[in-house]
């Protein structure tokens, strides 16, 4: 039966779901906390108006959020340009890291491991895959970058244990195994 609605009232992506709470990450740029028990609002943020204006609307995420399960922080790509480190606490803005990435070049939410947040950057027939580190989730700064497909990758990245899977939409199936003993390639 069903137990709660709420309106949200625009496109969003996918939600970030954890026993307590359902984070909404809205087209507009609203990144909103929900209780999943009664699904009331709990907290609210706005992303800056760095929009892109597209058939159809401005879109300023276009990605659900990554809530890290180490550190205090919701970790949020922009539509283009920018990653934002979120307080999960108060919802606010910690840090503005610039991705540079092109419009829509980023289809999934990061994955945050240890120290890392893991980016995979789409072009039009590739994706690279990017390993930033921070300190206590905050003053990022890149690890490693290298290609990890042949074509985008649109499917969330699978992790399990020490391992990580990748899937492009070209089919590429990849397997890499996550190592925090080294600083350059985790």
């Amino acid at each position: 039966e069903l137990e709660w609605r709420v309106e949200i009232g625009e496109p969003f992506a996918a939600p970030t779901v954890s026993e307590k709470n359902i984070v909404v990450t809205t087209n507009s740029g609203k990144i909103i906390q929900l209780d999943s028990a009664n699904g009331e609002i709990e907290k609210s943020a706005q992303l800056p108006r760095q929009e892109e204006r597209l058939e159809g609307g401005t879109i300023i995420a276009n990605t659900g959020a990554m809530v890290a399960t180490r550190d205090s922080y919701i970790y949020q790509t922009g539509y283009a340009d920018n990653l934002y480190v979120i307080s999960s606490e108060d919802y606010l803005c910690k840090e503005v890291y610039y991705l540079g990435h092109a419009p829509g070049s980023i289809a999934i939410p990061p994955l945050a491991w240890q120290s890392y947040i893991i980016v995979c950057i789409n072009g039009g027939d590739f994706c690279d895959l990017l390993v930033l580190q921070g300190k206590n989730g905050k003053n990022l700064k890149p690890i490693q970058m290298f290609r990890i497909a042949d074509g985008p990758v649109t499917t969330p990245i699978q992790r399990f244990g020490r391992w990580m899977l990748v899937n492009s939409d070209n089919g590429q199936l990849k397997i890499l195994e996550l190592s925090p003993n080294s600083d350059s390639a985790p």
